[in-house]
């Protein structure tokens, strides 16, 4: 009897072992073949988890004054004024660096306001660049100029507009100013340099002068001019000059230069 009951109690304990380990190996199946989480299309599973963003410190001021001042370019006229400097090419290269100077400082900061004064005359002075030094057709056109427009530094420094004339609340006025800025470097350089360089010293300073101000001004009037020098002795006066071993060397450095960038 001792023998059937410990037969009978063996039989249990082996169904209850073995219900006990189905349902463990069932549960275990669950954990396994738990769903996957499934990301939605054009999610990626780092932007899941919240990172702190690397916002860049708002420029100084302080310092966009300095690179100006080693650019001259305190006002839309120093920046047109650039162009009376002694050798052509060798300012070419000065605003170029300068231009770069910049750039790599402005990577390294916020531009809070795009409207800031300091903000807009680097923007003048890159115009400046791209027009007459990174421009072919206008570089060589220039260069037929450039040795009698460097003679009108003293003149055109009379040309200079009202104090923050750029800055002006009356649209009105920024206009008037304007107009009359571009019509003083108009005649003072048909006078000495002819006509045709007169109207590409008024390009230049609409290519400067739009990108600094934020009026829209019509200024295509063009003044009337007594007595402007004849484009035949401009020209002869040019030609006569040779051009020296040093603007040859800068010429290659810089032609190089742009061959590297492109």
């Amino acid at each position: 009897m001792c023998f059937l009951y410990l037969i009978q109690y063996t039989l249990l304990f082996s169904l209850f072992s073995t219900g006990d380990a189905v349902v463990h190996h069932h549960y275990k199946q669950v954990v396994f073949h738990r769903p996957q989480f499934m990301l939605r299309e054009g999610t990626t599973s780092h932007s899941l988890v919240p990172r702190e963003a690397n916002t860049l410190k708002p420029c100084n001021e302080d310092d966009l004054m300095v690179y100006l001042a080693e650019m001259q370019a305190i006002n839309p006229e120093s920046i047109i004024n650039l162009c009376t400097q002694d050798d052509f090419l060798t300012m070419c290269l000065q605003v170029s660096d300068s231009l770069d100077k910049v750039d790599k400082f402005l990577q390294s900061c916020e531009v809070i306001n795009e409207k800031d004064l300091y903000v807009q005359l680097i923007k003048g002075v890159d115009k400046f660049y791209d027009y007459l030094c990174n421009t072919t057709s206008n570089r060589d056109t220039f260069q037929k100029y450039f040795y009698c427009i460097r003679t009108l530094r003293e003149e055109y420094e009379s040309c200079a507009g009202p104090a923050d004339w750029t800055e002006y609340k009356d649209r009105s006025l920024v206009c008037e100013a304007y107009q009359e800025i571009v019509d003083c470097y108009y005649i003072k350089t048909a006078k000495i340099c002819g006509i045709n360089a007169a109207k590409m010293i008024k390009e230049l300073m609409k290519n400067v002068i739009n990108a600094i101000i934020v009026t829209t001004c019509d200024v295509s009037a063009v003044p009337y001019v007594a007595d402007p020098m004849p484009e035949s002795e401009v020209v002869e006066s040019r030609a006569n000059m040779k051009v020296p071993l040093d603007d040859l060397f800068v010429i290659t450095i810089i032609i190089t230069n742009n061959l590297a960038r492109r």
